[in-house]
């Protein structure tokens, strides 16, 4: 089993459309890029913030520095920074899955972007920061 780093991790958000409404998905990324924990709300505001660290952190531990978008829903987080890992990973998660997608229901949204994850970023995505190797391949290395 993985040992997951509580050094540094990256927070960020992207809409997304299920049924016709805009949802959230809330995502937590360590510092080598592989994504710890996803969640989808209604609503994009202290209260999802908070369940969302409480709920990872309860998972993962704490880590030493949150990075986030600066959005004011972070503002229970910690110190923030610059949050180009989870930027850059949304942008791919647009770019190559949710745009131009309509979601029948949080599940099926859901299980889009875990088999996103999972089966494709997390496994085979090549990264320049890891040497163009996967994050598993990193991990193996």
């Amino acid at each position: 089993m993985r040992s997951y780093s509580n050094w540094q991790w990256h927070l960020d958000e992207v809409f997304v459309k299920i049924n016709g409404e805009t949802d959230y998905l809330w995502r937590a990324v360590d510092h080598e890029g592989e994504m710890l924990k996803s969640y989808f709300t209604k609503r994009r505001n202290r209260k999802a913030a908070l369940k969302f660290f409480t709920n990872s952190m309860n998972r993962y531990g704490q880590p030493q520095i949150f990075v986030t978008d600066k959005l004011r829903s972070y503002g229970a987080a910690m110190k923030v920074n610059d949050n180009a890992v989870a930027d850059s990973f949304f942008q791919l998660l647009k770019r190559e899955r949710i745009r131009r997608r309509t979601y029948l229901t949080r599940d099926v949204a859901r299980q889009d972007v875990f088999d996103y994850i999972e089966m494709f970023y997390n496994p085979t995505r090549k990264h320049t920061n890891n040497g163009m190797l996967s994050p598993v391949d990193y991990e193996m290395k």
